[in-house]
């Protein structure tokens, strides 16, 4: 299942400390499958001056690893779970197809709000699978 997953959270430096960092990117996420072996974010959206739009990637850009890691996730749930684990200042590195050219750039991460990271966790409680 394929969903879009916003990353718009407002930028404060009084976030608890558990809270992930923002990357500022707004993503539709392919999990792996249908012949591919590994999955892929396509950027929809990004926040306009946010890190991800500093550290170059662009609407339209396709995302395939975090940090040299393909992206292997099995679902959405799977894939923030990875992504609540960036930390504020953290610089990730997204390796982006543009076009025919594949590009590796550093997004670093900031600190979101309080409110933005309550939201955040109950964006997760929502997206884990219900076991039956």
């Amino acid at each position: 299942m394929m969903a879009v997953i916003l990353f718009w959270m407002v930028l404060s430096a009084q976030a608890p400390a558990d809270c992930p960092g923002w990357l500022g990117l707004g993503f539709l996420y392919h999990p792996p499958g249908h012949g591919h072996a590994d999955g892929w974010m396509y950027v929809q959206q990004l926040a306009p001056g946010g890190p991800s739009a500093r550290g170059g990637v662009m609407p339209g850009d396709v995302v395939s690893a975090m940090n040299g890691q393909r992206i292997r996730y099995g679902d959405e749930y799977s894939l923030m779970q990875r992504l609540s684990r960036v930390r504020p200042g953290e610089t990730v590195r997204l390796t982006i197809h543009r076009g025919t050219r594949v590009l590796d750039v550093g997004v670093k991460a900031t600190t979101i709000s309080a409110e933005r990271c309550r939201a955040w966790r109950d964006d997760l409680v929502r997206m884990q699978p219900k076991h039956r």
